[in-house]
């Protein structure tokens, strides 16, 4: 707001401050249902004003200081508010603290931390509007503000000059929207030739919708037990959240995801008429906001040496400064004026592309001071996942962008080929490639690739320019770098990379080891930037390299060979003048890779690299690769590899583990298939396993770096007992459980006082002997059922389970990303009528000796809730499976969300968080489904608990998983869902038993 515009006194009434309070209210969240809580004088748990903001409850206090203008609004009295507001039925998503008093840094900062806190916690962000706020607030809203001035502001004789309305702004900054349009539709990073006129592909033609890893009532997790939602889109967190932070892994798509918002909403305010707002799936229609991005890397170019003080407005000086070079200045007071009165939306992209540390620091607080001084504008800051972490902006929410799905694989694919039609594919023969392509990245190899949209669209190009894949990334990415450097040449004369190579005599194998030696020595200066930045490149330094292939050295022809690659390929980034980079950090490792392995001893020059950051890891990696399926050298530089990780003589203890973890992804990296060819590839094989299963039943390593070693194992073959399957002579395969102890009839402590621990602590017996499965059932174990026709035997299902499975013509469980379909995790995915066929299968399908149950006449069924809580429990009550004695935080016992590993993990990974009975994963890993209908409480358990596996009431989930905290992964913790319900985090364990319930 203009600082010339009369600022308002607050009323002088409480009263009259909460009515205008609420007559604002409704207004910002279109409810006029929004309501007073209660007359004063009467309890108000905190809330005078409740009322919904896009389907989320929010309550208002409101603070009026005494009629003593600019009062000052205490700390205390905040968290007081705050702690009553905890009371308010039903919860709220949000809580404000509306005051007359001024904003207050410190106020800010207290709201910043509470809201923090509660996040963990799963309860309400918390705002502080001081009367600043409340009072531009209410003068944006003009209309409302004519309405309802002569109410609280009888003595007023006129209003203030009405603000400048949005479409007057976007008239006034019309010709930076015209210029901003193109520059977004432009597909970013996949080296189209921008002079050939047959290319048909655009942003807005390929584009396939992101979505965060949190769910759309992420922010309820405190009340688990429905159906989770389905996850919150990119865009919603857009609508939702005034200020976070987007994460994400290189090439997941988050500048991306900024381009195609600023496109939509450029082309919007060009084209009223146009489609651009509805192609925003969910997108409130009255968020028109002008869009302004600054790229922080370019930002802290800009600055001093010496940095001035953090201020509101150092963002806001530089995009106008960008404005003032694009000859768009007359655009900047409109701009100004949309950004002051929150018609706005500022993207901050690439806080982790920041170089130093004290830059970054500077940035953080650039931002929280901008955050506060503009807070009626959006802002979105985007940043890497890992270097997060280190950089984290308090009482900022941040969302991390998931993989793609199958299902947005799909259509991504669908709209890449579409939008080849009619060039250079005909209709029929895009839909024929759409197939293959589609295809082809189920390959579980590939499969791994294409959840991540820069790769995908690496792959969609290298398919559309040769309709087909390779098998493997090594040979994936040897493609898409020679599709990035020589394509267009061969269907264009001219001075291409063909003809600069030919006239120095070489290759383009020349020009990859050059490249290969540059990208080595990149990542070699990259290691003291953070994790999966690439390294600058100097303009000099790539032409001294490349001047070596020419045979007089010419540096006109290395300079000529720099301009080709940069400015027709895509392969190197310019990011400013005279410095390169490769556009992906995969890029940099592959070529470094390629470098690595020209050494003629190259196990010991790779061993030679790591030490215990593992920085060197993915070069290695993609080397093994390189070794085995480019340069056809397995069984002399693979086979070397593999002995110097893990030889014959290991050292004395401690192994080294993170060689052992290494050689196993190696392993995988070269094919098991490839390697036991040769003679001695299965005793390495066998080495390597044997490793990998010591290195989990020592806990070796940290948690998440140890799930990754187990998962290598998984896709290796992980023939621990009860983990995978059994092969048996001339007939079909044999899920291979392992039983625990024999738990034989007695009492045990059950339940607790809490609202999900049944709200009554008893002691409860079990009157027949069982004895449960050692681990969850894995997805080795369940394909097994799938593949024998269990999705199509009606004998194995409940009534209602059949009619569910006909209804939805189903023939598998769900499938998530590839990390969950890993054969020795828990299987997931699965409801509860899953389970129970599953169970019928087993029994149907195998005798006891084969499924080596305990005795001839027990069954395999569904867990009981109280036995899968005495399991779990032992018989003292305890809250976690493990020693009461053992004071180790949760996450180093159990995969749950504090752990960090963020999906399903190995069974067993855990051995210190096993059970009495030795069950493992009883806490944590994922959600295990029990025979037992849900009750909400225990009150008359003993006589009214049902085990009857007919119907379609709800059934018992217990033991919480790597998606919920710690606190529902005890022992106690009761969930419920639909016996229909399957989600990622949900799975079942086996009990075997003489008592078996009916159908």
């Amino acid at each position: 707001m203009s600082s010339d515009i009369e600022r308002w006194e607050p009323p002088n009434d409480a009263a009259a401050f909460e009515s205008l309070c609420l007559d604002l209210w409704r207004d910002i969240w279109h409810d006029p249902s929004a309501q007073k809580h209660a007359r004063r004088g009467q309890k108000q748990d905190g809330v005078d004003i409740f009322g919904r903001d896009h389907g989320a409850l929010v309550g208002i206090q409101c603070k009026q200081k005494d009629g003593r203008l600019w009062a000052a609004l205490t700390v205390r009295e905040l968290e007081t508010e705050v702690n009553a507001a905890k009371k308010f039925e039903p919860k709220l998503a949000r809580f404000i603290l509306a005051t007359t008093a001024p904003r207050d840094a410190a106020l800010q900062k207290r709201a910043n931390q509470l809201t923090e806190e509660h996040r963990a916690k799963g309860l309400f962000t918390v705002e502080v509007w001081a009367w600043e706020d409340i009072w531009h607030e209410l003068y944006l809203r003009f209309d409302l503000l004519q309405r309802i001035a002569h109410v609280y502001w009888p003595r007023r004789a006129s209003l203030p000059p009405p603000p400048a309305s949005l479409d007057d702004l976007v008239r006034g900054a019309h010709a930076y929207l015209e210029y901003l349009a193109p520059q977004c539709q432009r597909l970013p990073l996949i080296g189209l030739d921008p002079k050939s006129k047959d290319t048909p592909l655009t942003l807005d033609a390929v584009y396939t919708a992101l979505d965060t890893q949190s769910s759309e009532r992420a922010e309820d997790m405190a009340k688990p037990g429905g159906e989770k939602a389905k996850p919150l889109s990119a865009l919603q967190a857009v609508a939702r959240h005034s200020c976070f932070v987007l994460k994400g892994d290189p090439g997941s798509g988050k500048s991306t995801f900024l381009s195609y918002l600023s496109l939509c909403l450029a082309k919007h305010h060009l084209e009223p008429d146009g489609p651009w707002l509805k192609r925003l799936e969910g997108w409130p229609a009255e968020a028109r906001w002008i869009p302004i991005t600054v790229v922080l890397r370019d930002f802290v170019r800009a600055l001093p040496e010496k940095l001035p003080e953090p201020n509101p407005r150092r963002f806001w000086d530089f995009f106008a400064r960008t404005l003032e070079d694009a000859k768009l200045s007359a655009c900047a007071a409109a701009l100004e004026t949309a950004l002051d009165n929150g018609h706005a939306i500022v993207f901050l992209d690439g806080l982790d592309e920041v170089p130093t540390d004290v830059q970054r620091d500077y940035v953080r607080a650039c931002v929280l001071k901008f955050a506060e001084r503009f807070r009626r504008s959006r802002l979105v800051l985007t940043c890497r996942t890992l270097p997060y972490e280190a950089m984290r902006l308090e009482g900022v929410p941040d969302f991390e962008l998931a993989p793609f799905d199958d299902g947005k694989i799909a259509a991504f694919i669908t709209a890449w080929y579409t939008a080849h039609v009619p060039k250079p594919f005909s209709r029929d023969a895009a839909d024929e490639r759409r197939r293959g392509l589609t295809q082809a990245v189920q390959r579980p190899e590939l499969r791994r690739l294409a959840g991540n949209p820069m790769l995908l669209t690496d792959m969609a190009l290298l398919h559309t320019h040769r309709g087909r894949l390779p098998d493997d990334r090594a040979k994936l990415y040897k493609e898409v770098i020679e599709l990035l450097l020589l394509r267009w040449d061969e269907a264009k004369a001219g001075s291409g990379l063909q003809d600069l190579l030919r006239e120095a005599k070489r290759d383009e194998n020349d020009l990859l080891r050059t490249l290969g030696a540059v990208a080595f020595a990149a990542h070699g200066r990259s290691r003291t930037l953070k994790p999966d930045e690439t390294g600058d490149i100097q303009h000099h330094e790539l032409l001294y390299a490349l001047q070596e292939l020419h045979p007089q050295k010419s540096l006109d022809w290395a300079n000529r060979v720099v301009e080709t690659v940069k400015e027709r390929a895509g392969l190197l980034i310019a990011v400013e003048e005279h410095v390169f980079r490769f556009p992906h950090r995969s890029f940099q490792e592959y070529l470094a890779a390629l470098h690595l392995t020209k050494d003629r001893h190259f196990g010991a020059a790779a061993v030679a690299l790591l030490d215990e950051t593992g920085y060197w890891r993915e070069v290695i990696k993609w080397a093994a690769g390189r070794v085995t399926h480019v340069d056809d050298l397995i069984d002399w530089k693979g086979f070397d590899l593999l002995r110097t990780l893990c030889p014959n003589s290991i050292p004395p203890q401690p192994l080294p583990w993170h060689r052992v973890w290494l050689a196993g992804e190696a392993l995988l990296e070269m094919s098991l298939a490839k390697v036991e060819q040769f003679d001695e590839g299965p005793e390495l094989v066998r080495r390597i396993r044997g490793l990998l299963k010591q290195l989990i039943e020592q806990e070796a390593l940290a948690p998440l770096e140890r799930a990754q070693a187990a998962m290598a194992l998984g896709w290796l073959g992980d023939d621990r007992e009860g983990v995978g399957t059994r092969a048996r002579p001339e007939k079909k395969e044999v899920p291979d459980l392992a039983w625990a102890a024999v738990i034989e009839p007695d009492e045990f402590i059950m339940g607790g006082p809490g609202e999900y621990e049944g709200e009554l602590q008893f002691k409860h017996r079990i009157e027949h002997p069982f004895c449960v499965a050692k681990y969850p059932v894995t997805v080795a174990q369940y394909e097994l059922f799938i593949q024998d026709g269990g999705y199509e035997r009606e004998d194995l299902w409940t009534k209602a389970g059949w009619q569910r499975r006909e209804s939805e013509q189903r023939k598998r469980p769900d499938d998530y990303a590839i990390a969950f379909q890993t054969p020795n995790h828990p299987r997931v995915g699965v409801s509860w009528y899953e389970a129970v066929a599953f169970c019928n299968w087993l029994n149907a399908a195998f005798s006891s000796d084969e499924l080596k149950l305990p005795h001839k006449n027990w069954k395999v069924r569904l867990p009981s809730e109280a036995e899968w809580e005495r399991a779990a429990r032992h018989t003292d009550g305890r809250e976690f499976p493990w020693d009461p004695q053992d004071k180790a935080a949760p996450p180093s016992r159990c995969n749950c969300r504090e752990t960090s590993i963020r999906h399903t993990s190995a069974v067993g990974l855990f051995p210190s968080g096993a059970a009495v009975c030795q069950a493992h994963d009883m806490a944590g890993n994922a959600w295990e489904w029990c025979l037992t209908q849900w009750r909400q409480d225990y009150r008359s358990y003993e006589r009214e608990a049902d085990q009857n596996s007919a119907g379609d009431t709800a059934r018992v989930l217990r033991g919480g998983s790597w998606y919920y905290d710690a606190v529902f992964a005890r022992c106690a913790f009761r969930y419920r869902d639909w016996p229909d319900y399957r989600f990622d985090d949900v799975g079942f364990r086996v009990v075997a038993s003489p008592f078996v319930s009916g159908r």
